[in-house]
């Protein structure tokens, strides 16, 4: 017996981000790069993105590990808070997984 894959449900939209939410969502990485941190730690660097605009994210604990599940280009499901800095929100992201084209409605990111 085959099982379809399930669809996974946007509940979330960047333009709907308030400093301190909490957010459990799928958005799309458009840029993953590495950085560090002054006191010299890595840390991960990424624009993530829906239909409704782009956020900056941060990783900043298990970076190397966290790193590894997804590429850029990859639609991911975040775990984290959002935070403003500079007067601009982002998020602080605690987990990131990669998952599969085939369960994400594209037009959440159209």
């Amino acid at each position: 017996m085959v099982f379809a894959k399930e669809m996974m449900v946007k509940k979330v939209f960047i333009s709907d981000v308030k400093e301190k939410d909490k957010v459990e969502d799928i958005f799309l990485v458009t840029k993953k790069e590495t950085g560090k941190s002054k006191a010299g730690k890595a840390y991960l660097n990424l624009r993530l993105m829906d239909r409704t605009g782009t956020v900056e994210g941060r990783v900043w604990d298990n970076v190397e590990s966290l790193s590894e599940r997804f590429e850029k280009n990859d639609f991911v499901k975040i775990r984290g808070y959002a935070v403003s800095y500079q007067s601009i929100i982002q998020m602080n992201v605690g987990d990131i997984k990669r998952v599969d084209d085939s369960s994400v409605d594209i037009a959440d990111f159209l």
